[in-house]
């Protein structure tokens, strides 16, 4: 069985709201938002209005992290402006609803890879956001706490700000727990994946669908984010993923739109939610990959949280 080298780090940020904080229903995008205004903020030192063209870019943590171009040597996705990104935000508790002053709110981070060397950028980058206010109305929140995980489910976390200084626990692959032989897939965030540039809608969904986006996602990852290719069979995988039936499928299609300053309209983000079993023997190649599928998710939008998962076995 290969097994995917992706080292990962899972961080708990805690925040706590100097006044009224009013959320987004599936706040990521929200969160991302600020994120990249305070990166680049603290990041860039050409100070252009525009990071296209830059000479910096790909010396810059701002452009590694929120743009990811390709490396001009790179022998994959040469035809592609951005790699994926090695890091994902997972808010919790309140999204989509008002956070009173004095309550908390949880954001999960996690980083990929080489994208953990720059934890501490980003939680520099969030504090500074969140000071500025986040959310319809831009209500401010002062960072409590930073944990972070062993790998697990559940998590075990530790924290590990202490007195204003970072002491991080090295990031690990996620331990590969044994395969049952009914594996259920729990979608909690909208699910976006693409066959053939169009759309997938959860009547049409195929476990090939959601295994054959989580391979090249995660063989991205490991390249890009490592330095390490992905040696596996990707077509034999791929051809045997398309003999995995699903059943007990209990899916629906959740709309679900965002406003993007940047573009300065609402854009769709609709996706699949809901659940699905897989079962059988012949599960075992791609078990390492629905695995790790839990910490970095699957199909568009992952950044802001999009298409996590989670597997529970019978």
């Amino acid at each position: 069985m290969t097994q995917p080298m992706l080292p990962l780090g899972q961080y708990l940020l805690t925040f706590t709201a100097i006044e009224s904080v009013r959320l987004p229903e599936f706040s990521g995008s929200t969160w991302r938002g600020v994120l990249g205004h305070a990166l680049r903020e603290l990041s860039c030192i050409t100070g252009f209005s525009q990071c296209e063209g830059c000479p910096q870019q790909l010396a810059c943590a701002y452009g590694y992290l929120f743009l990811s171009p390709p490396p001009p040597n790179t022998e994959r996705m040469r035809l592609y402006t951005n790699a994926p990104h090695p890091y994902l935000l997972r808010p919790s508790g309140k999204s989509g609803s008002l956070v009173r002053a004095g309550e908390q709110v949880e954001v999960e981070l996690i980083l990929v890879g080489h994208g953990n060397r720059f934890l501490g950028l980003f939680v520099q980058a969030l504090a500074l956001a969140t000071q500025r206010g986040v959310g319809r109305g831009d209500g401010r929140l002062i960072l409590s706490s930073v944990c972070q995980a062993d790998p697990g489910v559940p998590p075990a976390w530790h924290e590990i700000l202490d007195d204003g200084q970072l002491r991080p626990l090295r990031p690990t692959r996620p331990a590969l727990v044994a395969l049952r032989e009914n594996v259920t897939v729990i979608i909690e965030q909208p699910l976006r994946l693409a066959r053939h540039n169009k759309i997938v809608r959860s009547e049409e969904l195929t476990f090939s669908d959601l295994f054959t986006n989580l391979l090249r996602r995660i063989s991205m990852l490991q390249y890009f984010h490592t330095g390490t290719p992905l040696d596996t069979d990707f077509a034999g995988l791929v051809a045997a993923s398309r003999k995995v039936e699903i059943i007990n499928r209990d899916l629906h299609w959740h709309r679900w739109n965002r406003y993007s300053s940047r573009q300065n309209k609402r854009i769709a983000m609709d996706g699949i939610v809901g659940s699905f079993t897989i079962q059988g023997d012949d599960l075992a190649p791609f078990w390492p990959y629905l695995w790790l599928g839990q910490w970095v998710h699957a199909g568009k939008g992952t950044t802001m949280g999009l298409g996590h998962f989670q597997l529970a076995a019978d």
